[in-house]
C-alpha cells in the first residue's frame, strides 16, 4: 500500500490483556476496534488541526507560504491529505477480529509523514510564443478565424537540469499515550464484558 498507515494486532494487546487477565486469543475484536479506528481518526485530526505530530510537537512552517488568504498551517492545503485519513475517498481501513489497519492510500503521504528527499529527474521542456505580425512576442494570444492567419508561432525546447527537493517530517499518522489509553481502555471494557 502506498501512503501511511497505523496497525493494532492481537500481539500488540499483551500490554492490556495482562491488566484484565483474559485470554484474548479466541476473541474477535472487530467491535472494539471499530472504535479504536475512530478514536485514531479523531486525533489524527486533531494533528491536522493544531499542525503538530502526536507527540504535540510543531511541524515547521511552511518554506513558501501560500499566497492565498486562509489558513497558513502546512498540509491543510485542499484538505485531501486530512481527509484521507477519514471516512471516504484515498482512506483505507481493514478490520478484522484480531487486526485493524486505518490509514491513508494516497500516494504522498508517507513522504509528508515521514519526510524525505524527491530527485526530479533531467527533463525536456517546451515552451510556445505567439504573436501577431509586426508585434512584439507575447507568450499567449487570442486565437480567432481572423487573427489565426496573422500569427507567428515559434517554438523552444529547453532542458530542466535535476534537483531535489527536501520534505520536512511533519507526522500525522502514529500513537502518543492519551491514544494508546483510550485504546487500551475499550479493548479491556470488551475483554471484561465477554466473561
Amino acid at each position: 500500500m502506498a501512503g501511511v498507515a497505523q496497525q493494532m494486532t492481537l500481539g500488540e494487546m499483551a500490554v492490556w490483556a495482562d491488566r484484565t487477565g483474559q485470554s484474548i486469543a479466541n476473541k474477535d475484536y472487530s467491535e472494539p476496534f471499530q472504535v479504536c479506528a475512530g478514536i485514531i481518526a479523531r486525533h489524527t485530526k486533531e494533528n491536522f488541526e493544531g499542525g503538530h505530530d502526536p507527540q504535540g510537537n510543531a511541524w515547521l512552517p511552511l518554506k513558501h507560504p501560500r499566497s492565498k488568504k486562509g489558513d497558513a498551517t502546512p498540509l491543510r492545503d485542499k484538505g485531501l491529505l486530512m481527509g484521507s485519513t477519514q471516512a471516504g475517498g484515498a482512506h483505507v481501513q481493514q478490520i478484522s477480529s484480531n487486526v485493524l489497519i486505518t490509514g491513508s492510500n494516497l500516494e504522498y503521504a508517507a513522504i509528508h509523514n515521514y519526510g524525505g528527499t524527491i530527485t526530479m529527474p533531467e527533463r525536456q521542456g517546451t515552451a510556445v510564443t505567439t504573436k501577431k505580425r509586426g508585434e512584439s512576442r507575447r507568450l499567449f494570444a487570442r486565437r480567432t478565424k481572423a487573427t489565426m492567419k496573422k500569427l507567428q508561432t515559434r517554438t523552444y525546447h529547453f532542458i530542466v537540469p535535476s534537483y531535489t527537493i527536501t520534505i520536512p517530517q511533519r507526522q500525522f499518522a502514529g500513537w502518543n499515550q492519551t491514544m494508546v489509553k483510550e485504546c487500551v481502555d475499550v479493548l479491556a471494557e470488551f475483554a471484561l464484558a465477554g466473561v
